[in-house]
């Protein structure tokens, strides 16, 4: 089982600090003094949430703090059976969904894998209910496949989201060794 665990954004900035030799490293009498405008700390906040965002983009599954986001979505289904759920915002993820009208978790789909995309515009060969896809672009899902008058929910929506600007970072393990990796400039 994972761990999972949260880090306060002084927190992160202090390990972010420290892996790029910002804080003093020497130990005993030295006496090291500094000081930094809020616009240094405020780009340094936003160098950690880029390399957060791009490692919860490129790890594994297994590797993301998911959390689930379903009470907060609301599927709007229109004419050709395609429903839209506008997401949270912050979110970075999506990782799976399941709707009540499904047989089965939508497989997520890529939006630039444009032989799926194109597949889904057909109501013939789109994703079924037993076989449903969902396509994420940055403030909604596409979801196939409804009936034009079902009323579906969303069960579960299991996603990663971009905390808050005093909310703590959740990580697991090798999600905040792959943060810290990254030298984004």
């Amino acid at each position: 089982m994972k761990r999972v665990f949260t880090l306060t954004p002084a927190e992160m900035l202090f390990l972010w600090r420290s892996r790029r030799l910002y804080e003093p490293l020497a130990a005993g009498g030295t006496e090291v003094s500094r000081s930094d405008s809020p616009a240094v700390e405020a780009r340094l906040m936003s160098i950690v949430r880029s390399a957060y965002a791009r490692a919860v983009e490129e790890s594994e599954p297994a590797d993301l703090p998911l959390a689930e986001i379903a009470p907060q979505l609301s599927i709007e289904v229109d004419a050709a059976g395609v429903g839209t759920a506008r997401l949270p915002d912050g979110v970075i993820r999506v990782e799976s969904v399941i709707c009540d009208a499904w047989l089965a978790p939508a497989r997520i789909a890529d939006p630039t894998d444009t032989a799926t995309v194109a597949r889904q515009a057909n109501p013939f060969s789109r994703g079924g209910r037993a076989e449903p896809v969902a396509i994420v672009i940055p403030d909604r899902m596409l979801l196939y496949s409804f009936r034009p008058d079902e009323k579906p929910a969303v069960t579960s929506c299991m996603a990663v989201c971009m905390p808050g600007p005093d909310d703590d970072f959740i990580f697991t393990s090798s999600l905040l060794s792959k943060t810290l990796s990254y030298d984004i400039s």
